[in-house]
């Protein structure tokens, strides 16, 4: 979630929302891909937040395959290291 705190400083900083809370609140519900209501924001500045909600969809995906992956693997490596072993022939 750093680059929801990314872009909540980014429209605090161009005075896109009116402060730090609505920033962090508008960011999140963009970010997570939840939907948001477009009075938190300046009109001029939709097009970022829209690019925000993309992002956050891919990074989001991006994450819960990363995650994935890593359970996959140790639970592989697990297997592995408990399986019995044969006797030398």
């Amino acid at each position: 979630m750093v680059a929801g705190w990314l872009y909540a400083f980014l429209y605090e900083g161009l005075g896109a929302v009116a402060d730090l809370e609505t920033a962090v609140y508008f960011s999140t519900i963009s970010y997570a891909g939840i939907g948001f209501d477009d009075r938190y924001i300046m009109p001029e500045w939709r097009l970022v937040a829209a690019i925000e909600e993309i992002n956050g969809l891919l990074l989001v995906g991006w994450s819960t395959a990363f995650f994935d992956h890593c359970r996959a693997a140790r639970a592989a490596i697990g297997a592995c290291q408990h399986q019995p072993r044969r006797p030398p022939l």
